[in-house]
C-alpha cells in the first residue's frame, strides 16, 4: 500500500504515533539501564513520549540522545564485551540514518528496511547489551 501511494491519512497517523512510540520505549529501555527504581522507566519514558506529542522538533534530538545515552550504558554494562553491547545498542541509530533517504524516494522499500533493521536491533540488544532486572 505504501509504495503504491494507497495509504492516505493514516500513514501520517501512523509516523506521528510511531514516534511518540519508539520515544516512550527507549525512554523506558533507558530508565531500566540506569537501574534507579521502578518509577523512572515509566517516568521516562511519559516525559518522553509527552515531549514527542507536544513539541515534535523534540523527537530527532531526544530519539539521538536516547541512543547515544544507551550505548554509553551498554558499554558500562559490559565488562567482556564493552564495543559490542554500545555498538549493538547504538545500530538503531544507524537503522534509522541508512532507511531515511529511502523513505523519501521509495517509501515502501525504506519502511520494510527500516522494520527489518528494528528487528535486527532487538536481538541485537537481546543478545549483547546486559539489563539488570529490578527488584520489586
Amino acid at each position: 500500500r505504501i509504495a503504491a501511494g494507497m495509504t492516505g491519512p493514516i500513514i501520517t497517523l501512523h509516523e506521528f504515533l510511531s514516534r511518540i512510540g519508539a520515544l516512550f520505549g527507549l525512554g523506558c529501555l533507558l530508565g531500566v539501564m540506569l537501574n534507579r527504581g521502578q518509577i523512572l522507566p515509566p517516568l521516562l519514558g511519559l516525559v518522553a513520549a509527552s515531549l514527542a506529542f507536544f513539541v515534535p522538533a523534540f523527537s530527532p534530538p531526544l530519539f539521538g540522545a536516547f541512543i547515544i545515552g544507551g550505548a554509553a550504558l551498554a558499554y558500562r554494562a559490559a565488562p567482556d564485551r564493552k564495543i559490542l553491547a554500545a555498538g549493538s545498542y547504538a545500530f538503531l541509530l544507524c537503522a534509522a540514518l541508512f532507511s531515511a533517504p529511502l523513505r523519501t524516494s521509495y517509501p515502501g522499500l525504506g519502511w520494510h528496511v527500516f522494520h527489518i533493521l528494528v528487528a535486527l536491533w532487538f536481538v541485537l540488544i537481546a543478545e549483547f547489551v546486559p539489563i539488570k532486572r529490578l527488584d520489586p
